[in-house]
Formats: C-alpha cells, structure tokens, sequence
C-alpha cells in the first residue's frame, strides 16, 4: 500500500511540474507573440535597436526549446513510473538518488553518467 501511495505522489509531483511549464510557456509565448515587441522594429528603431529586438527573440525560441524538452521528459518519467521503472538511470541501470529526484524528478540519468554525458562534445544537428 505504502508503495502506491508513493507512486501517486510521484504522479503529482510530476504533473504538478508539467503544469507550471506549460503556464510558464504560455505566459512567455503570449508575451513573446505581443505586438508590442514586433512595433519595436515597425517603429523604424535603430539597426542596434533591432539587433537588441532579435537576440531576445532568439532566447525566447531557446527557452521555449527548452520548456517544451523539459514537457518531454516528464511524460517519459510518467510512463516509466506507470512501467515501474521509474527512477532507474538509462545509462547504467542503477537507481537515480532520491535528492536527485526531488531537484530534478524527470531525470533520465544517475548523477555519475549525467556529468559524464555533460564532459563529453555535444553533436550538432
């Protein structure tokens, strides 16, 4: 019984997260989307100005990116936990620590591996 109850915690947790993503994303997306931002340049600002205008669009797109990677990995952490290997790290296999999980409740990896995969080159697409 302890087990489930634990399991139906996890659940909110993680729901609890995702749904301060999406209100944070959707915040920053109407915000971004706003044609206050877009008469900036419509305004006939300077090209620094404009300059200015495109590296925060930019930004926004990253963190966007971000948000919406962050969304993906808590629907994989909610089906691992309805598979009941949630917590397990994907690259060795041993248990993720339960500090680590409170921090960071839908990571995929064990702290060892994740500094290991942050040392290694990252791939450009």
């Amino acid at each position: 019984m302890r087990e489930q109850s634990h399991r139906e915690n996890l659940r909110k947790m993680l729901h609890k997260k995702r749904e301060e993503i999406i209100r944070s994303s959707a915040a920053g997306m109407k915000k971004f989307m706003s044609d206050e931002n877009r008469q900036t340049i419509a305004a006939g600002q300077e090209q620094g100005d404009c300059s200015v205008f495109y590296q925060f669009e930019h930004m926004s797109c990253r963190q966007f990116d971000a948000q919406t990677e962050s969304i993906r990995k808590i629907d994989l952490a909610l089906k691992k936990l309805e598979e009941g290997i949630y917590g397990c790290c994907e690259e060795c296999g041993e248990e993720i620590s339960v500090e680590r999980l409170k921090v960071i409740p839908f990571a995929l990896l064990c702290l060892d591996c994740q500094e290991t995969a942050e040392q290694q080159p990252r791939k450009r697409n």
